[in-house]
């Protein structure tokens, strides 16, 4: 049955969910196994995963949380294919765990809001074999990557939204698309490593754009600086 909590500890046993949850804070420090379960963290609140947590969520589920992620676990059984939207409606800080974990922290990411913000990466990058979009119907959102790493399946950056890449690395392993948000480009790599589709805009679409593997195909004329 779907329940609704205020705040979960989870701190030395492996809690396993039996049905949907509601909660307004989630702190991992042992073992989380969401299943095909779908988990809302509501009223910008946090979701914390501590160095020896870790998140087992199948793709039948689904997250969304409205607050910031803190994760720094390297728990080699992390796992966690469901689909994550991140909708908040103040500007949040986000902590992944990068190469913490010796493969994705995610498969497929959403970044919307519920007001005008931004999200802004702190200390580690960002990895998901997914797709990655950045996009909002009802108003603008941003994710700002403050110089560190993204790794994603596929990219979007869709109508109101704003990817701020800064010097960033950006490696993607499937289709690019930019042209209907704002790719502000700064001194960033891109890297595209499979046979893709470039859907940009014309005005400084990339700084360093590297194809390395497979045939790169734009829709649109591109401009690299």
């Amino acid at each position: 049955p779907a329940a609704t909590y205020a705040q979960v500890y989870i701190r030395s046993q492996v809690a396993t969910l039996q049905g949907n949850m509601t909660v307004t804070y989630l702190e991992i420090v042992s073992s989380f196994v969401a299943a095909g379960n779908t988990v809302t963290v509501t009223a910008s609140a946090s979701v914390n995963i501590a160095a020896g947590g870790y998140i087992t969520s199948t793709s039948g589920g689904s997250w969304t949380v409205s607050g910031t992620w803190t994760n720094a676990s390297t728990s080699a059984s992390w796992s966690f294919a469901a689909p994550i939207t991140f909708n908040s409606g103040a500007n949040q800080t986000m902590t992944f765990a990068g190469t913490n974990l010796a493969g994705n922290e995610f498969d497929a990411v959403t970044f919307n809001s519920t007001a005008a913000m931004t999200y802004t990466m702190a200390t580690r990058g960002l990895r998901l074999g997914g797709a990655l979009s950045i996009t909002d119907t009802l108003t603008t959102v941003g994710l700002t990557t403050s110089n560190l790493a993204v790794t994603a399946g596929s990219i979007t950056i869709g109508t109101n939204g704003t990817l701020i890449a800064g010097s960033s690395t950006i490696t993607v392993s499937g289709n690019w698309t930019s042209s209907a948000g704002t790719f502000t480009v700064g001194t960033s790599t891109v890297s595209i490593q499979a046979i893709a589709a470039i859907a940009a805009a014309t005005t400084s679409s990339f700084y360093n754009l590297t194809i390395t593997t497979g045939t790169s195909t734009p829709s649109t004329n591109i401009d690299v600086d």
